[in-house]
């Protein structure tokens, strides 16, 4: 039977290999075949053999380490070989046999080389480690318990000065259009204090982002950022004097709705959000105001002042027809502008009154 045997190291420091195979025990120097290697993979190809028993050992070059974390792999001649990734070290190695890539990070795709792999082979499990490999954010609102252990410290000159010195965390997400929103993050601990967060429409390289927020303690808070359609980057890190790395809560949330004062053309004020005031034809609006008191201007007509041209306004405008008007502003009855209250504004009164 004619066998390929191949024995892969279980890291890159699992190297310095040697496989021998004899029908003797211990192997002979004459054995039947061997295969030595400085890195982390040793193979006998297309090795043909009779019927019989057969020993295999697997050994180590004296000067490195005495004990090697490998992988054995015996497969009948020509199988199907592939690239196999490394998701978590992010090493790709070509013509592997299936069994040759069955670690818990490893993923293989068969006849292809690894500069064919599409993605290409990049830290599935460590995603947010760079700007290359963000975690991607899918939609908002957004919760996200992680922690930026075990990344790297890619990104110290940022916006967050001095809170940029640790390991760093990087998202990334997609606006489709306008929007509001709110990002909040807390330390999963009372010991995971002291940290930035970051938010940018390019990788975070300089000392210049769209907005950031840094804490002493245990809460960050960006608030009402207001962003266009667009990619983004989100970024946490810490100073480096109170901690390498901190565990998290992420939240981002749309920001909520604030309501106001809606004026209206008939001098009616009422309590709205500012689109739902431009969608009802209000004529200003003002943010966090209550119409009590109103914010609204007057009308013509309303000579009593109370934002509303009813029959309640009859009496103050007959008292500034005869010059005993006591109201808020005289010129309120004075309809047509002329600089006096006389005859010729009973009419234009009367059509305030009827709505006209």
């Amino acid at each position: 039977q004619c066998v390929d045997i191949t024995v892969t190291g279980a890291t890159p420091d699992n190297n310095w290999i040697g496989v021998v195979l004899d029908d003797v025990c211990p192997p002979s120097t004459n054995c039947i075949a061997q295969s030595t290697t400085a890195n982390s993979i040793a193979t006998i190809h297309d090795l043909t053999l009779e019927a019989g028993v057969y020993y295999l050992m697997i050994d180590r070059w004296p000067l490195a380490d005495d004990s090697l974390d490998f992988t054995l792999s015996i497969t009948p001649c020509g199988a199907a070989t592939g690239a196999c990734c490394n998701t978590v070290a992010s090493t790709c190695t070509e013509n592997v046999p299936l069994g040759m890539c069955q670690g818990p990070d490893d993923t293989w795709t068969l006849g292809v080389a690894c500069s064919q792999l599409f993605p290409p082979c990049s830290p599935v499990s460590n995603d947010g480690v760079d700007c290359e490999y963000p975690l991607a954010i899918p939609s908002i609102p957004y919760v996200d318990l992680n922690t930026t252990c075990g990344r790297n410290d890619d990104y110290a000159d940022t916006c967050l000065d001095a809170y940029d010195q640790g390991q760093d965390f990087v998202y990334s997400f997609t606006l489709s259009g306008p929007r509001c929103i709110d990002i909040s993050v807390g330390g999963a601990t009372a010991a995971d204090a002291g940290f930035g967060v970051l938010v940018d429409n390019a990788c975070p390289s300089d000392t210049t982002c769209l907005a950031f927020a840094v804490t002493a303690g245990t809460t960050a808070t960006i608030q009402g950022l207001s962003l266009g359609a667009g990619d983004y980057f989100l970024m946490l890190d810490s100073p480096d004097a109170v901690t390498d790395c901190f565990s998290y809560s992420l939240s981002i949330s749309d920001c909520p709705s604030v309501m106001g004062a809606c004026c209206h053309g008939d001098g009616a004020c009422d309590q709205q959000t500012q689109s739902s005031c431009q969608q009802v034809g209000g004529l200003t609006w003002t943010s966090g105001a209550n119409c009590d008191p109103s914010p609204c201007p007057y009308l013509k007509g309303d000579a009593n002042c109370d934002h509303q041209v009813d029959a309640a306004d009859t009496p103050d405008f007959v008292a500034a027809m005869i010059g005993e008007y006591a109201g808020c502003d005289l010129a309120l009855c004075d309809m047509d502008d002329s600089g006096s209250v006389d005859g010729a504004d009973i009419p234009l009164f009367v059509d305030a009154l009827l709505g006209q």
